[in-house]
């Protein structure tokens, strides 16, 4: 971690941001423990809400029920889904995780870096990330005078920065490493669930420390890492510790663990 993330942020921003990132850090050391036993439950219940928020705002209007129906409704809606679905959605995380990592990885060692001066007119061809579909977001963060137009034209520059042929590796490299983490998520779900929930909770426990740390104790930030290499190799401890205490917590059931059953009294006539 070697530059201030907080940085892009208003000053009236942090106190906000030290909460999110206090719930960060005690939701990732409970996904991070205990991920396998609670994902189906944690994702059907976040479902259920998120849906039952939408049928209260739009149910209404559209069958003619009260808010508290159309809630009922989008929880119930959203709950079934999680339950039903939950193997498809935890691949389809895995997949858009494992893509993005490959193409940060071949960014990252394989593509020259040079600065952009000034934005790049975005053109059809390229792999390009609209700079104004926030129209409604600007109002709401005026206060705090911070534009996500900026960052998204910051993120638009960087890639239209890589060649159009490492912007083509980068997507069939990305696509298909999604591909095979569909396959494996579909092949092994219950190893899928340890990955994802351990990667997961790794990436919250660093990010919700690093956050709280620079807001409140910024004297303690040299304790992490100082360069990307190093980064990773915290993260991949920690996910490979995740994985070996919830292996250790909630082991794989096998046929043969099953309690063994009492003899059975000889009935035979005498």
């Amino acid at each position: 971690m070697t530059g201030s993330f907080l940085d892009i942020l208003p000053p009236e921003a942090h106190d906000l941001l030290g909460v999110f990132g206090l719930i960060s850090l005690l939701a990732g050391l409970l996904i991070w423990a205990t991920g396998v036993k609670i994902a189906r439950f944690t994702v059907t219940m976040l479902l259920g809400a998120s849906l039952s928020a939408l049928g209260t705002t739009f149910l209404p209007r559209l069958i003619n029920v009260s808010p508290l129906t159309g809630a009922i409704l989008g929880f119930v809606a959203g709950a079934l889904l999680g339950a039903l679905a939950f193997r498809i959605l935890q691949g389809l995380v895995l997949a858009l995780c494992l893509g993005l990592l490959v193409a940060g990885i071949y960014y990252r060692w394989h593509t020259p870096h040079q600065p952009t001066t000034a934005p790049t007119t975005l053109t059809a061809p390229d792999l390009l990330i609209p700079t104004s579909i926030f129209p409604a977001t600007r109002a709401a963060s005026a206060k705090f005078h911070f534009e996500p137009d900026v960052l998204l034209r910051k993120i638009g520059d960087k890639i239209n920065a890589i060649p159009r042929a490492d912007q083509k590796r980068m997507l069939i490299a990305a696509l298909g490493s999604a591909a095979i983490a569909l396959l494996v998520a579909f092949g092994f779900p219950r190893l899928t669930t340890w990955t994802i929930t351990s990667l997961l909770g790794s990436l919250m426990i660093l990010s919700g420390s690093y956050a709280l740390t620079q807001l409140y104790a910024p004297q303690y930030l040299s304790y992490f890492p100082a360069t990307p290499i190093s980064y990773y190799l915290l993260l991949a401890f920690l996910f490979f510790l995740g994985l070996l205490i919830q292996h250790h917590l909630f082991p794989p059931k096998h046929p043969h663990d099953r309690p063994d059953e009492p003899p059975r009294p000889n009935l035979r006539p005498i």
